[in-house]
């Protein structure tokens, strides 16, 4: 089969051990008018990054979308009389999909508040109204986080109790209608034995059909990680499983849970666990038709190993993904981005996400798009939310400086480069991990090199000063 990849793009290699291109570093919000606790951020149309946050102070949300090179001014979340529940651990949430935005929050007092979901259909320049996510029949309720899918249909996830804060459940409720109504959840930790971890969030991806949930689960205060499944818009969650080998057992609660990475029938799944001794970052793979555990990495092995990590955050596209978390050692918060550009086989150096490395930086989150990587933390020395980019090298697109090429593969386990006419061309060829495997100075029109093995490659072509990459995947 031939698979043509035409991409403009520029080479910067090795990935791995190399520090990556950090935009400027761009505040979000004045801290003492709107505060800066627990940002997400999501990209819209064209990629325009869109950061979400919260103060402690006031218990209202905000949201920023970029404007050039400054955020335009916050749009107030909770109008009138609704406040939030704010909190470093735990909070509002946000997901998009094209230009539709929406914010998930729990008003206060928690005991009688409700899950709220609040849209914009213009990238976030304006909301709209508030719409309650759950049902009458729900008593209590707490913790909502919200997945988007391809057809616009927003899905909220939160944690249901039967009354008095007992037999905490997560749930979902999705709607049909782009968000103007919900129907009544279901619950997608039926599987989990004895009940969810009640003071630890959830994630929830939506992709076509196929709904995931992620959360910490509490068996007899082994508090480990699961996953669960639906192949039917969240009607229900049929397939699931532990997905933590680390069997941390805690009778206290640690306050911190997962996010997700679908590719395809793969979930890539970070949390937090000490159950190894220090609170690190780990990943597991799920194949999802089967909801079956693969392997299961820490994320930064070699990364001060007696430093506590925490509030892992991903995003990607395909194989290529970007870990954030924060790290606490020696007196200082710091949050770091990890990359992979294999499906976890490897992962970058990590890389420190802010310039100042003392004092406290916490709670980062990412987005990925079109080869960069947007993160939002909180910097409590700048006093504000801080926002960012992570270029990706061999990725990211330069149809000005780039040098136009075809690059494909055939059922033989040749890769088959279409070279500028009447050029002199370095052609090198590099495999997933950044190695050079090949290099050729050539004046021809195709260049074919048969490969010994399956997987990620990236063809660099090199004419008259200028340089390009593609990527090719050899099944």
């Amino acid at each position: 089969m031939k698979q043509i990849f035409t991409l403009l793009l520029t080479l910067i290699f090795p990935l791995f051990g190399i520090a990556q291109n950090l935009g400027i570093a761009i505040p979000v919000a004045d801290n003492n008018t709107y505060g800066k606790t627990r940002p997400r951020i999501v990209t819209t149309t064209n990629d325009v990054p869109v950061v979400m946050w919260g103060s402690k102070t006031t218990d209202k949300v905000y949201t920023a979308r970029l404007n050039g090179n400054a955020f335009a001014n916050p749009v107030t979340i909770t109008q009138g009389s609704n406040i939030a529940f704010v909190d470093d651990w735990a909070g509002p949430d946000m997901a998009s999909y094209g230009n539709d935005v929406f914010v998930t929050f729990h008003s206060q007092p928690e005991a009688t508040g409700f899950v709220y979901v609040v849209k914009s259909s213009d990238g976030g320049v304006t909301f709209g109204d508030t719409i309650r996510a759950e049902s009458a029949a729900v008593e209590q309720s707490r913790f909502p986080v919200i997945a988007v899918d391809p057809n616009g249909n927003p899905a909220v996830m939160f944690m249901r109790f039967s009354g008095n804060w007992v037999d905490p459940q997560y749930v979902v409720a999705n709607s049909t209608d782009g968000g103007a109504t919900y129907l009544a959840d279901a619950n997608a930790s039926e599987l989990a034995p004895g009940e969810v971890c009640d003071c630890c969030p959830a994630a929830l991806l939506s992709e076509g059909q196929r709904q995931v949930a992620m959360f910490r689960n509490n068996d007899n205060n082994l508090r480990n990680l699961w996953v669960t499944v639906s192949n039917d818009n969240g009607a229900d969650f049929p397939t699931g499983d532990d997905m933590d080998p680390n069997n941390w057992i805690i009778n206290s609660c640690p306050s911190t849970g997962p996010d997700g990475h679908i590719n395809g029938d793969s979930l890539y799944t970070v949390w937090m666990s000490a159950g190894q001794g220090s609170s690190r970052v780990y990943m597991s793979s799920v194949h999802l038709p089967t909801a079956i555990r693969g392997t299961t990495w820490e994320v930064s092995p070699n990364q001060n190993a007696s430093a506590n990590q925490n509030y892992p955050r991903i995003a990607g596209e395909g194989e290529v993904m970007g870990i954030v978390y924060q790290e606490a050692a020696s007196g200082n918060i710091d949050c770091f981005i990890t990359i992979s550009i294999d499906g976890g086989n490897t992962f970058s150096t990590p890389i420190l996400l802010h310039d100042d490395p003392t004092g406290t930086q916490r709670n980062p989150d990412v987005a990925y798009a079109n080869g960069q990587f947007h993160v939002a933390f909180e910097d409590v020395a700048a006093g504000s939310v801080i926002y960012r980019t992570v270029s990706l090298p061999g990725v990211g697109i330069d149809e000005n400086a780039g040098v136009s090429f075809n690059a494909w593969t055939d059922d033989q386990q040749n890769i088959h480069v279409e070279l500028p006419l009447n050029q002199v061309c370095d052609v090198v060829i590099f495999n997933g991990a950044g190695q050079e495997i090949y290099s050729d100075q050539a004046v021809r029109t195709t260049l074919r090199k048969k490969m010994s093995s399956s997987g990620i490659y990236f063809i660099a072509v090199t004419a008259n000063g200028r340089k390009s990459t593609s990527k090719v995947v050899l099944p």
